[in-house]
């Protein structure tokens, strides 16, 4: 009977510990799918972990518009509140990180960090041959409306200034902790996250047309941080990688087309290509992951009709692994 009892009192203790957690996530660097997909991967564990706050540690100079919208949705349809904090000292939420921080049920920075310049740029932008000068054209306006739309949409949900997340986008403004606090961009100022989770203890706030108080005493901490997989595609999705990707796409079969039978540069630039759409958020990484595997299968099979010496396996093989690498997680390639 006492051991029953004591199970019983064990069971009922790490149910109350898994009632209220804190999960912990971190996205530093530029936005890209890889983020989106860490972000979305820490959320179902949160989930998992019946966890009662998501605390996001934030430092971005911004990144894709689509991956972006991707967080703000998993951001907007969870049931549980997201706490957005721009830290270390020195760190900032730009363009992107303007967003997703009008999108968090509570946006916090540290001291000695900026929001803003929340313009939406074009990654390939072609000059205009007649006037650099000339006034934005119809493409530009719509892009900029939309931006403006979406964040005013975001203010108005969470209740945040308007007229400022509006200059933020049309005129790139940015603004520093204590002037975004005062502007009522934000909702506080931490020091740090232990000060943080402080002042969060007792705070009221809506979630799902429901008030809600967060009570964060004894609360255990859970830090959900990215694998190898995530890692290394947050290099591949670099907006500064990806733009170097499709420029071998393009001049790699670009120069195939032009030297038929040199076979390598069509082949780089067919992989490349492939890994800049997916980058760019363009392809989805299931078609990605597909067509690069596709491509290393033909490769290797071509390899035996076509004295590549060992090239083409090597390029199929490459290949395959990157698909493979897009198709599956880290657990089961590891």
């Amino acid at each position: 009977m006492k051991k029953l009892f004591l199970f019983f009192f064990y069971f009922l203790l790490t149910l109350s510990l898994q009632a209220n957690t804190v999960t912990h996530l971190k996205i530093e660097g530029a936005i890209g799918p890889s983020t989106s997909l860490y972000l979305s991967e820490g959320f179902a564990y949160a989930l998992e972990n019946n966890s009662t706050l998501i605390l996001l540690s934030l430092d971005t100079p911004g990144g894709l518009s689509s991956s972006m919208r991707e967080m703000i949705q998993e951001i907007l349809n969870t049931s549980i509140p997201v706490v957005i904090y721009v830290s270390p000292k020195g760190a900032r939420a730009a363009s992107a990180g303007t967003y997703l921080m009008y999108a968090s049920h509570i946006a916090v920075m540290a001291p000695g960090t900026n929001i803003g310049a929340a313009t939406p740029i074009n990654l390939i932008k072609a000059p205009n041959a007649q006037d650099i000068n000339v006034s934005k054209t119809s493409l530009q306006k719509k892009v900029i409306n939309d931006s403006v739309a979406y964040i005013k949409s975001l203010a108005q949900l969470r209740d945040r200034n308007i007229s400022w997340s509006i200059d933020a986008v049309k005129e790139g403004k940015s603004l520093s902790a204590v002037d975004a606090l005062k502007k009522g961009v934000i909702n506080m100022i931490a020091e740090n996250e232990d000060e943080l989770i402080k002042s969060l203890e007792g705070k009221r706030l809506t979630l799902s047309k429901q008030s809600l108080t967060l009570s964060l005493k004894n609360a255990q901490h859970l830090y959900y941080k990215p694998d190898w997989k995530n890692r290394l595609l947050s290099i591949i999705t670099n907006p500064s990688i990806a733009y170097i990707l499709l420029m071998l796409g393009i001049y790699g079969i670009f120069f195939e087309l032009l030297h038929p039978g040199s076979i390598y540069p069509g082949i780089i630039g067919l992989i490349s290509g492939v890994l800049a759409l997916y980058a760019l958020n363009i392809l989805p990484f299931s078609f990605a992951g597909l067509l690069l595997i596709l491509i290393g299968i033909i490769l290797m099979i071509t390899e035996v009709f076509v004295s590549g010496f060992g090239i083409l396996d090597l390029a199929g093989l490459i290949s395959f692994s990157l698909g493979s690498l897009l198709l599956f997680d880290a657990d089961t390639l590891g």
